[in-house]
């Protein structure tokens, strides 16, 4: 039985192979096709990935974060290279079926026709050979250059995968070990990160490894690679890996992609003209995070410019941007100033250290709900369960049962109070407790805002034309529209102001906990202009 299905199987393989090779000969088509879906595609997940990157700068916080803010960058080269390889393919491949067109109608190249000096018609019989031949050199690019952009494809997507790999070690600590989290992640990421730069290594020097005749040495190492095959996902497209490398004529393409990637990051990246050398640079890096704008409107640090950037014209596809610290509502302002001010992931730490007994409103860091427990404020608990003890000791009064004497000592006044109503007042009673200790949870709440608002409050100074301000600003806790961002929103009348040009001037600190102490790590400065009407 055996030996016929090998005897059907050795039937079908040279069917199989010249379907492969007939395959092969029609698969321009389907490149050209999935070449321009694949196009639109990428071009429309560009929103998607913008809204990835604005979510983690807004709301990303922690360990994890920071992991999963390695990702945007590796996103943006894999979007970057499927964007230019493909535009190449369809270029190379348009240019391929024009030169099979043309060969229709001119057939071969008559180099004697062009009546060249013997000096040029041999460099170009050299160099060219044959319109054929050119033909044959730009099926083979365009072929190669379409799976070269999968193979990149896939080993990006390795890099993504060891990146989720490492925040999945962070998330369990967090969940189930959170007492150890900074020992085990270091342990386990650092052992991981060790390993797999043995396996980087191997792999772009084309195997040593793989080729040592050491049983041992080979044993060991190929436990390592099929562990990182699998949390890499390698094993996808090591056929198509190989294939590549045991080609001379591919394997250039191989080696090409760590220049090719440099070229992409370091180069692409950060190229572009700049033409107003006496105007400040208000793009760079240096000017966002520490800026002294003395006659300057950027349009990052007020609502309604920044509105009228994202919507004129053509610019509705405009990338949103994070607001870097303060907004102001207006560039222009009657009797009343609103601005907004960002919180600091560094003001969790700070509100820990300062705030005492008064916890947070809800845990920080990367959350599930299916993983993580619901977060609980102590006094909360407290009043709920002393609204519940109450609600039991009223339905035990109006039904007439034991009540138990230390009870009745305790809540005496109350037992008292029950003791007025029937049961059919049940109900009333129960909406009456529920008020009570409703409005109690109330009362905690916005005291706790009140005073974490006061503690938020310490770490600026806000001055109007040099004029301390502080004290004269009315802050509540707010999300603004642009990207969802939280922190105060703030106001002060501005009446007593002329009419014309003002500045606002801005010191905000952000804390951090260095042994045991608390340190202004970073300071941000920033002058911005308004106008009085």
């Amino acid at each position: 039985m055996a030996n016929k299905d090998n005897n059907q199987n050795q039937d079908l393989r040279p069917l199989f192979s010249e379907w492969l090779e007939k395959l092969q000969e029609e698969s321009w088509q389907l490149e050209l096709l999935i070449s321009g879906l694949a196009l639109v595609g990428i071009w429309t997940s560009r929103d998607l990935i913008v809204g990835l990157e604005n979510y983690l700068s807004v709301n990303g916080f922690g360990t994890i974060y920071k992991f999963l803010k390695i990702l945007i960058p590796v996103i943006w080269f894999g979007w970057a290279v499927f964007l230019i390889n493909l535009i190449f393919h369809i270029i190379i491949r348009g240019l391929w079926i024009g030169a099979i067109g043309l060969r229709y109608v001119s057939g071969d190249i008559d180099f004697e026709e062009l009546g060249y000096s013997d000096t040029f018609k041999d460099f170009y019989k050299r160099k060219i050979k044959s319109f054929d031949h050119y033909i044959e050199s730009l099926e083979r690019l365009s072929s190669v250059l379409f799976s070269y952009t999968f193979l990149l494809f896939f080993m990006f997507f390795s890099l993504i995968m060891i990146s989720v790999c490492f925040a999945s070690v962070v998330s369990f600590s967090h969940a189930f070990l959170p007492d150890h989290v900074e020992i085990i992640s270091g342990v386990v990421i650092g052992t991981l990160m060790v390993v797999g730069l043995i396996v980087l290594v191997d792999f772009l020097f084309l195997g040593p490894l793989k080729k040592t005749n050491d049983k041992t040495i080979a044993k060991i190492y190929l436990y390592i690679y099929r562990f990182f095959s699998t949390i890499t996902l390698s094993f996808l497209y090591r056929p198509l890996l190989l294939n590549f490398l045991d080609n001379r004529y591919t394997r250039r393409l191989f080696f090409l992609s760590i220049p090719y990637a440099i070229i992409l990051i370091f180069v692409v990246n950060n190229a572009g003209f700049e033409k107003y050398g006496y105007i400040p640079n208000l793009k760079s890096e240096s000017a966002k995070q520490n800026v002294n704008l003395v006659g300057t409107i950027d349009w990052h640090y007020y609502d309604d410019v920044r509105e009228k950037y994202y919507t004129y014209g053509e610019r509705e596809s405009r990338r949103k941007e994070k607001i870097n610290g303060i907004s102001l509502s207006k560039y222009k302002v009657n009797n009343e100033l609103s601005f907004f001010l960002e919180y600091y992931a560094s003001d969790n730490e700070y509100l820990e250290s300062v705030m005492g007994d008064i916890s947070a409103f809800s845990s920080t860091g990367f959350k599930n709900n299916i993983i993580n427990k619901d977060f609980s404020d102590d006094k909360i608990v407290a009043i709920n369960i002393a609204e519940l003890k109450e609600l039991n000791l009223m339905r035990k009064v109006l039904q007439g049962k034991e009540i138990k004497e230390e009870e009745r000592l305790v809540k005496k006044e109350r037992v008292e109070y029950f003791a007025g109503f029937d049961l059919k007042d049940m109900d009333l009673l129960e909406i009456e407790i529920d008020k009570k200790y409703a409005v109690q949870r109330i009362d905690y709440r916005k005291e706790k805002a009140y005073q974490i608002k006061n503690k938020l409050l310490d770490l600026i100074d806000i001055r109007i034309d040099g004029i301390d301000m502080k004290d004269s600003i009315d802050c509540k806790f707010y999300t603004h529209p642009n990207l969802g961002e939280r922190g105060l929103l703030c106001s002060c009348l501005v009446d007593s102001l002329n009419r014309g040009d003002h500045e606002l001037f801005l010191h905000r600190k952000s804390i951090r906990i260095e042994k045991d102490e608390l340190v202004d790590t970073y300071s941000k400065y920033i002058l911005l202009p308004f106008v009085k009407n």
